[in-house]
């Protein structure tokens, strides 16, 4: 059976993506820098760059002879396309489901509590 290919970036590419959401025009050699504490080698870095332009998630241009990386998409498209693929594929579409899991795995505050009780209400207004 074919291994099941995600849409939205992989844990180390969102890594990538948090750098260049906090520092938006980077070339490889500063994202590496960005990074070190990751212990990924400059080639591993300048691969996934690669990777991830062909998935769409950065756009590149070329300044002098050096390759500058920048995020095609923002962090809220990348959360959406994570949550609605573990929202798909784990729970079935359902978000009852997400959300009892993620009750039941994480104790709220009451704080958040009230905030997802707004949102909830709002949801229903919609």
């Amino acid at each position: 059976m074919p291994r099941y290919k995600s849409i939205g970036p992989t844990e180390r590419e969102l890594d990538i993506l948090r750098v260049l959401w906090q520092h938006p025009s980077l070339s490889v050699r500063e994202i590496h820098q960005h990074l070190e504490h990751l212990e990924l080698s400059f080639t591993t870095i300048q691969t996934m760059l690669n990777v991830m332009f062909e998935k769409g998630l950065v756009k590149r241009k070329l300044a002098g002879r050096t390759l500058i990386y920048s995020a095609k998409v923002s962090q809220q498209e990348a959360e959406d396309n994570i949550v609605g693929d573990v929202l798909e594929r784990v729970f079935g579409g359902s978000a009852k489901a997400l959300l009892a899991r993620a009750l039941g795995v994480k104790k709220a505050s009451k704080k958040e509590l009230e905030e997802i009780q707004q949102l909830l209400e709002q949801a229903k207004k919609e």
